[in-house]
């Protein structure tokens, strides 16, 4: 298996100007809705299996985010890419 690269970018303009002011936490949302499709796993190359103790917005810890993304990077050279206060996964199906 190979690594997926996720790219993407804010919105500009008057609509971006929105993220130079937020107040409190926002959160990146990823969803594999076709399981079939991608052979998902961890950073280290393991199967994603259900934790209980990882699958909840309060459980978000930054070891959760290193288990999960090899790296994460920002072109935006005066803040880089926020450091996350944590993240959290859950398997359905």
């Amino acid at each position: 298996s190979a690594p997926m690269v996720v790219s993407f970018t804010t919105a500009s303009a008057q609509t971006g100007m929105q993220y130079t002011s937020v107040e409190g936490a926002t959160q990146l949302r990823i969803l594999f809705t076709r399981k079939l499709a991608l052979d998902v796993t961890f950073a280290s190359g393991g199967a994603i299996e259900q934790n209980n103790n990882e699958d909840e917005m309060v459980e978000a810890r930054q070891y959760i985010c290193g288990k999960m993304f090899r790296e994460v990077w920002s072109s935006n050279s005066e803040m880089g890419f926020p450091l996350p206060t944590g993240c959290y996964y859950k398997v359905y199906g």
